[in-house]
């Protein structure tokens, strides 16, 4: 029951953090039986959280020792059964490494009853542009569950990768793309020489086929730019309020094949790689300087389009008004102190979505009892009731009222900018087509197989 109540309080706080949060692929994690599931971390406690509210089945969560000491996580970690373990590197904070042998049999002795259990081989959270060496503690409990692989046991091995358009704003996207189970036992017996070192580096492999990895930031930024491009070719910006979760499986076998090319080109034609990188960074640039995304490119600029638009969305906005300026009143004081906790307890990237999602959970039930309070205090009873319903109503109403603003604001913005400038629109969107067609003719040239190794 406590698990329970706490995955539904945090789906909340995530869901009210996140504009979006989407676990795509899910059927691929088996309903029953053992479960391993192994992902990047690059988001701190967040990124089991993603997973946790989405998946029905219960989960077993580990995190690092040192966590008890957090005023925010350590009851949490308590009421949630979270297995700890204790890092090499948080020896001097009071972890002991020796401990980590009765931590990875609990994981084991979980799995064997049917369990599912969430790992982070890389060890730590990081804002890397790719993932860190994964160490073998993942692998050691799998091969303990199944053995040498002549017996039945199974284990259900499931890669998640991680993505955030940009993991610390408030209302962004965060997506976790599941990959394909891959059976321990088959693993086994098709390697039976094989120790834990070789079985994690095959999760790696597999981690890796579902998220982008890069040496550098800047190299990270100009793949995700140029997969974007080339998906804005012939796409359209989606109606306000139906806007599709971002396809991260999709995107990240584009950028995979952009990557493949890329080193290919390095190879055997560095001139056409560094002609196409200038191309993509010059674009990419020119788009963001006008605010434009590239499927805004060819947005419908006639006059009857935009009138349905300004009379749809000035109706929705004008009946919501007054509920979410209601909401905005009374969870304002909240919201500004969940904002001042998270800039005094963030200093790296990774801290600030992890803050504010254990934060906000206290910080407004507080405020709710306060008000509540002294709605009964002040109102007749029948009042102060209602007052006590409208609160959470409210409250996501201005959350949500917040966001098809902004986009209403934003695509009136875009649409009066392409109208004043039609020969801009119509040299930007050439140069986005000639640009898929360079890419394009590159790809014919690069073998099926280039550089899969690499990844």
């Amino acid at each position: 029951m406590m698990y329970c109540l706490i995955r539904f309080v945090l789906g909340l706080s995530l869901r009210g953090f996140f504009r979006t949060v989407s676990v795509q692929g899910i059927d691929r994690i088996p309903r029953s039986g053992p479960v391993l599931l192994i992902s990047n971390h690059a988001n701190a406690f967040v990124d089991p959280l993603l997973v946790l509210v989405s998946v029905q089945r219960r989960i077993t969560l580990t995190a690092k020792s040192t966590l008890l000491g957090h005023p925010l996580l350590a009851p949490l970690i308590r009421a949630v059964g979270v297995v700890l373990l204790h890092r090499a590197q948080d020896v001097a904070h009071g972890a002991d490494p020796r401990a980590n042998v009765e931590a990875l049999a609990t994981l084991a002795r979980t799995l064997r009853r049917g369990g599912a259990v969430y790992l982070f081989p890389e060890g730590q959270s990081h804002s890397d542009p790719g993932l860190r060496p994964f160490r073998t503690g993942a692998a050691r409990v799998a091969l303990d569950v199944v053995g040498d692989g002549a017996g039945e046991a199974d284990l259900a091995i499931v890669p998640i990768g991680l993505h955030f358009e940009q993991k610390e704003r408030w209302r962004s996207e965060a997506i976790a793309l599941v990959g394909q189970a891959r059976s321990a036992r088959a693993w086994r017996r098709e390697h039976p020489e094989a120790d834990a070192r070789a079985l994690t580096r095959a999760m790696e492999a597999w981690v890796r086929e579902i998220t982008l990895n890069t040496d550098r930031d800047e190299d990270r930024r100009l793949l995700v730019g140029a997969a974007g491009l080339l998906e804005g070719v012939d796409a359209r910006p989606p109606m306000l309020g139906q806007e599709p979760p971002w396809a991260a499986e999709a995107h990240v076998a584009r950028a995979h094949r952009l990557l493949e090319g890329a080193r290919w080109l390095a190879r055997h034609r560095p001139v056409a790689l560094a002609d196409l990188r200038a191309r993509v960074a010059g674009l990419t640039e020119r788009l963001d300087g006008l605010g434009l995304r590239p499927e805004e490119l060819n947005l419908d600029l006639g006059w009857g389009r935009a009138a349905f638009f300004v009379v749809r969305e000035l109706e929705l906005l004008l009946v919501g008004a007054p509920l979410a300026l209601w909401g905005w009143l009374n969870h304002l004081p909240a919201l500004l102190t969940v904002k001042a906790l998270v800039r005094r307890m963030s200093t790296e990237l990774d801290q600030w979505a992890s803050n504010a999602v254990f934060a906000a959970p206290p910080v407004f039930a507080a405020f709710y009892a306060l008000q509540v309070g002294a709605a009964f205090l002040l109102l007749p009873g029948a009042w102060a009731l209602a007052y006590a319903l409208s609160l959470p109503l409210t409250g996501w109403v201005a959350l949500l009222y917040r966001d098809r603003a902004g986009g209403a604001r934003r695509r009136t913005r875009t649409f009066l900018r392409l109208r004043s400038r039609p020969a801009e629109l119509d040299a930007l969107a050439g140069e986005l087509r000639d640009l898929a067609l360079a890419v394009s003719a590159l790809e014919l040239e690069i073998p099926d197989d280039a550089d899969r190794h690499d990844l």
